[in-house]
């Protein structure tokens, strides 16, 4: 008999699920007024339905996943583009700006993702 463990750590995730212990977790992460479904891949802010390309969904999850903890752009590039991407870190600047337009209340003023100057970004919820 095979032993069910629940991670909520994507990449423990997958290797479990590889070797056939593990359960998906649908995870709905709800802070401030935005909501990200992982399971159906859609973002609503204040009860709007957003739509986000892969990339921003990507980095949206990263930040909301973690909120308060600073990111520096290539730790952001590594963690939604994969080693794969060579792209560049300003390219993340590009992810940020949009998202912001897209689901903060006034996107010249952003109150959840904020920019930590001189290191990166993080997902504020204060």
């Amino acid at each position: 008999m095979s032993k069910t463990i629940l991670v909520a750590d994507d990449k423990a995730n997958a290797v479990l699920h590889r070797a056939g212990h593990v359960t998906a977790i649908p995870e709905t992460l709800s802070l401030g007024g935005i909501q990200l479904s992982v399971e159906s891949r859609t973002v609503k802010s204040f009860g709007r339905l957003v739509s986000l390309t892969p990339s921003e969904f990507d980095l949206l999850h990263v930040l909301m996943s973690a909120p308060g903890k600073v990111f520096s752009r290539s730790e952001l590039l590594l963690k939604f583009q994969g080693n794969t991407h060579a792209g560049s870190e300003r390219s993340v600047d590009v992810h940020i700006r949009n998202l912001r337009i897209k689901v903060e209340p006034n996107s010249s003023e952003p109150i959840y993702i904020e920019t930590v100057f001189g290191v990166g970004y993080r997902f504020n919820i204060d």
